[in-house]
């Protein structure tokens, strides 16, 4: 039985060695000053991890992900849309395959304030507001244990999501807001007058879809 571990012990070594040497062919290209490069870098970053002959093992994924968390989470801020696009994809992916939230929350949060939570509008394409607002919602959803520790950033992204100029946005703000304030009641009760104000806002939006999303989340989760 101990051999048995023994040897599967130095297989999954050995799975990860292979794949991080894979996987750095490419890491390599998202620090280039082309923009080219960034985007193909992470292509066969994707490619690698969650495609590639290697792939299969969802353990071995997640620990060779960790050596380019920083260097792909910063992408999400790269100033060409398609790259900002493909480092959203891969934090997506990748929180597929782990329930370890120790290392993602702390990286991908104040990229979501940045694009998300400030005064103007930072990231200019919709979809990828949206995808980013959608990314949010994942994390709430799958990180309740800690939503309290970030409490406060997600309020600052949501005070701008709720009022964002596109609806889908606005919708996908509503149910973050609801699915946290469900997460930790007592925390959230203490701000949640800072949300009223922008979800009435949109109360008397044009889509009836915002209107009941903004009502279901006032009515249900938001005011106690």
């Amino acid at each position: 039985m101990a051999a048995m571990e023994e040897n599967s012990g130095n297989c999954n070594s050995e799975l990860i060695a292979e794949l991080n040497q894979k996987i750095a062919r490419h890491s390599n290209f998202l620090t280039d000053s082309n923009r080219a490069s960034r985007k193909r870098g992470l292509e066969g970053i994707i490619k690698e991890l969650f495609s590639g002959a290697l792939s299969s093992s969802s353990s071995t994924v997640v620990v060779v992900y960790k050596s380019v968390q920083v260097a792909v989470t910063k992408l999400i801020a790269d100033p060409v849309e398609k790259c900002r696009e493909l480092a959203i994809s891969t934090v997506e992916k990748y929180l597929e395959l782990t329930n370890d939230y120790s290392t993602v929350l702390p990286a991908i949060v104040p990229y979501l304030v940045q694009r998300l939570g400030q005064q103007e509008i930072i990231e200019p394409s919709e979809e990828l507001r949206l995808q980013l607002s959608q990314l949010t919602t994942k994390l709430v959803c799958l990180s309740e244990k800690q939503n309290s520790l970030y409490l406060d950033d997600y309020i600052k992204v949501l005070q701008r999501t709720l009022v964002d100029p596109f609806y889908e946005v606005r919708k996908e703000a509503c149910k973050c807001a609801s699915i946290l304030a469900k997460s930790i009641p007592e925390h959230f009760h203490l701000q949640s007058e800072s949300l009223i104000k922008p979800l009435l806002h949109s109360i008397s939006h044009q889509h009836y879809k915002v209107r009941v999303a903004v009502i279901n989340a006032i009515g249900k989760h938001i005011i106690q």
